[in-house]
């Protein structure tokens, strides 16, 4: 199976590993990276051995051009960046730009490639959106907007597909907090632009605290816990919808969803920062 991959970092992440995984059992893996200079450091890794590394920018409509000339049997949209911030004040060119990467970009690729599974009459599209798009948590829920969406266009794309028979499958990979290093850089990223006049300033250092120690919670099942969904949503006979890991966080954050509605005002924006923050000292 030919598979593309966008959103590969070198060494690390949900798209590099993925890259690793199906190359070792033998499928021919062409792994888009964001930027040349991402691109020559990948092609000078020992582990990166035969995985086709590219120069793929998902918002550069020239590399979207060249992804349709690639003969391909699957997708695996993981192409993301992360936005944080009070969504009273933040600046609408920034929630622009996560929707333009996260949203329009991963499924301009998607139409990109469809053309040449449609002619084939089989394929794969595969979108990562996130297990966060379940319960919506203060300054991050730009990032979680993004994530929602694309599990509601892939679930329409999904019907549409089988509607006119192509087959061609459509599922979207649903991870919990793993220790890549994004979850942090998504924190950070409300700090460069939540100054003095900041609605929030003087609760920033806070907020950040906070965040972090659920991340530093959360961030505990490795990557191994998730590549089996995404092997079955990429190479299984029959692919689902939907794959959510880790376990534990899947069922949690539904919990949580269910129980939310019985919490009251500010309590319920609290209550999964002060359990996460309560966790950790258990576990010190």
């Amino acid at each position: 199976m030919n598979v593309l991959i966008t959103g590969v970092t070198p060494g690390s992440g949900i798209g590099f590993e993925t890259a690793k995984m199906l190359s070792a059992e033998g499928h021919s893996v062409i792994a888009g990276v964001h930027t040349d200079e991402e691109l020559e450091e990948a092609l000078g890794m020992p582990e990166g051995a035969g995985i086709a590394f590219i120069k793929l920018d998902v918002d550069d409509p020239e590399d979207r051009a060249h992804a349709a000339e690639l003969d391909i049997d699957a997708y695996f949209g993981v192409a993301g960046i992360g936005v944080s911030g009070s969504i009273a004040e933040i600046d609408m060119e920034l929630v622009k730009r996560a929707f333009e990467t996260n949203v329009f970009s991963m499924f301009a690729v998607a139409q990109s490639v469809l053309p040449g599974m449609l002619k084939k009459g089989s394929g794969r599209l595969v979108f990562t959106s996130s297990l966060s798009c379940y319960q919506p948590v203060r300054f991050l829920s730009v990032y979680q907007a993004t994530k929602a969406t694309i599990a509601m266009l892939a679930s329409a794309l999904r019907q549409e597909l089988k509607m006119i028979d192509s087959g061609i499958d459509v599922s979207v990979i649903l991870p919990g907090a793993y220790h890549t290093g994004f979850n942090q850089r998504l924190v950070n990223s409300k700090a460069c632009w939540m100054g003095p006049d900041s609605l929030f300033a003087d609760k920033l250092d806070d907020i950040l605290d906070q965040e972090h120690a659920a991340f530093d919670v959360l961030e505990r099942s490795t990557l191994d816990t998730l590549m089996p969904s995404i092997k079955r949503a990429i190479t299984g006979k029959r692919p689902r919808l939907a794959y959510e890991a880790p376990l534990s966080q899947a069922v949690g954050v539904k919990a949580m969803r269910a129980w939310r509605p019985l919490l009251i005002g500010a309590a319920a924006a609290l209550v999964p920062v002060a359990a996460v923050c309560a966790v950790k000292k258990l576990l010190r």
